[in-house]
């Protein structure tokens, strides 16, 4: 099947999605540096380990039959001295990093989905501009897989890959791929393992399960060991740690593996119909 060729709308859709990324790129990369060259400087100005921060955890005991309210505190405190404002910075950015993860992922999922719908639905109305409409394209694509004899699993929008592997062999060639030739991961097992990291980050705040540990390493050992680390916390928790350093080469990967789609789908030889030089 061709593809019905609106390029205006996979510009669009295209658009949407390097705003999103090109942001958080430069939010991280910039507001890290930043901050870890402005706190050295700090510390040095101010040589002593003083305490300038404090906080207790609280919150109003509420009483439903006489509208009262009492402030309770927990007896945990946490305090921040000068001398460890870069562990907090460190540990500031983990977490904004993994939140950028989910960001990226949603605005794949959603160029993808845009994508599908210009290219092989265009006569559907936008699924973005209800749910009804987002509804009735995913119906419509799982339909497809079952007619065709492919699962139409949702799980990690398995249907989304399967759906483009049905459409295009060559897509289908490219999911094969190793990423880079030093590693042993593929496209597919790519695009799995960031959106199991996103599970992770959106529906267990991060904490890493043993048995979801084991499922990474099947699928995407070497990219995951070179991108991420799985650190104990104080109360003895695994959690997901981004090396920072190499952060941005993941985002980067993810655009590879965004923009490589939406140039196989279209049947583009190469990114000049995204005005990219």
């Amino acid at each position: 099947m061709t593809p019905t060729l609106l390029k205006y709308d996979v510009s669009e859709a295209y658009q949407g999605y390097i705003r999103v990324v090109f942001k958080i790129g430069i939010d991280l990369q910039f507001w890290n540096n930043f901050l870890k060259y402005s706190i050295s400087a700090y510390q040095e100005k101010e040589a002593s380990r003083r305490e300038i921060f404090s906080s207790l955890f609280g919150a109003y005991d509420i009483d439903v039959n006489n509208d009262t309210g009492y402030l309770k505190l927990h007896e945990e405190s946490r305090t921040i001295n000068i001398s460890e404002l870069q562990e907090y910075r460190e540990q500031f950015f983990g977490w904004v990093i993994n939140s950028s993860i989910v960001k990226i992922y949603i605005a794949i999922e959603t160029v993808l989905t845009q994508t599908i719908w210009v290219t092989y639905y265009p006569s559907n109305p936008n699924p973005q501009e209800k749910k009804k409409n987002a509804e009735r394209l995913l119906k419509e694509i799982r339909t497809s897989l079952r007619t065709a004899g492919h699962n139409d699993e949702t799980k990690n929008n398995h249907h989304i890959i399967e759906f483009l592997t049905l459409k295009s062999i060559e897509y289908e060639k490219f999911l094969k791929k190793p990423i880079r030739v030093d590693l042993k991961t593929t496209w597919r097992d790519f695009f799995e393992l960031v959106s199991i990291l996103r599970n992770i980050v959106s529906h267990v705040g991060s904490k890493i399960a043993p048995d979801t540990l084991n499922e990474i390493k099947s699928k995407a050992k070497d990219i995951f060991e070179r991108h991420f680390d799985n650190k104990e916390d104080e109360y003895g928790e695994l959690h997901l740690v981004a090396v920072q350093a190499r952060i941005g080469d993941f985002i980067n990967l993810m655009n590879d593996f965004t923009l490589n789609t939406l140039k196989i789908v279209r049947n583009e030889k190469d990114f000049r119909f995204l005005n990219m030089k």
